[in-house]
């Protein structure tokens, strides 16, 4: 005859079984990685009714969906309810979450390769360590959003909106960041080499040791940003605005490309006419 205690645990993981990919509000994992979501439906459904209960605000409210190292490569999440979702370690690899409110997701150490997050809200949004090489995030907002040490390694994040967005040691390498909102982001030792940032407004930014060896800075508007050990070989200045920025050296500037042209103060002339226009 079964002991209570073997009884208790059988009960508990018909419970799990019962109930797979969605928790109140914990953010605790006790899945293995690459766990399958059998009824991932229903499991998005509850989450949106515990959006709309304002179950973010009150525990009590069950519903919250906890996806953390699910399996959900290639998923179709297409304007999908995700607000404030536990999506830790998750696989999205080439899914499409186009247009899906992510706001205050946890997608921390998510792997998100190729995933499709065009006019996705990703604002105020876990996501350090996430893997976003090559992920399309063009109009995405990430207002706020935490990138640290993310991988966003040619990803797409072309006119998005990142101001306030937290993005030091975030590798960025060959991104599109064309006319992009970076305003006031914080980018200490984030690799954007051969990024490209033309018409981009990172103003005020904080980009202490940043690396832009070879980005594509043309038009765009580094005014009021900290620059600080910044590194600028080879980066196209065509047309930016340099103007009330901080820490800027002439042996900084003088090392990249066309910096004549760029809009600066009259300290940073260094040794060359400032534009007139």
């Amino acid at each position: 005859m079964p002991s209570l205690k073997s009884i208790a645990g059988l009960v508990l993981m018909g419970l799990l079984i019962a109930h797979p990919g969605h928790a109140q509000d914990s953010d605790d994992c006790p899945y293995p990685k690459g766990r399958e979501i059998r009824d991932l439906d229903a499991a998005l459904k509850a989450h949106a009714q515990w959006v709309e209960k304002g179950g973010w605000a009150n525990p009590e409210i069950p519903g919250r969906a906890n996806l953390c190292n699910a399996n959900l490569a290639m998923a179709n999440l297409e304007g999908a309810t995700l607000e404030r979702a536990n999506l830790e370690g998750a696989n999205l690899e080439s899914a499409n979450l186009k247009g899906a409110d992510l706001l205050g997701a946890n997608l921390e150490g998510a792997d998100l390769p190729g995933a499709d997050l065009r006019e996705a809200n990703l604002s105020t949004a876990d996501l350090p360590g996430a893997d976003l090489r090559g992920a399309n995030l063009r109009g995405a907002k990430l207002i706020g959003a935490d990138l640290t040490g993310a991988d966003l390694t040619g990803a797409d994040l072309s006119r998005a909106d990142l101001p306030g967005a937290d993005l030091s040691m975030a590798d960025l390498t060959g991104a599109n960041l064309r006319g992009a909102s970076l305003r006031e982001a914080t980018l200490v030792e984030a690799n954007l080499s051969a990024a490209d940032l033309t018409g981009a407004d990172p103003g005020a930014a904080n980009l202490l040791r940043a690396n832009l060896s070879g980005a594509n800075l043309s038009g765009a508007n580094l005014g009021d940003a900290y620059l600080t050990g910044t590194t600028l070989n080879g980066a196209n200045l065509s047309a930016a605005d340099l103007t009330g920025t901080t820490d800027l050296t002439c042996d900084q500037l003088t090392a990249a490309a066309n910096w004549r042209s760029a809009r600066r103060d009259p300290e940073r002339a260094c040794g060359a006419s400032l534009p007139t226009d």
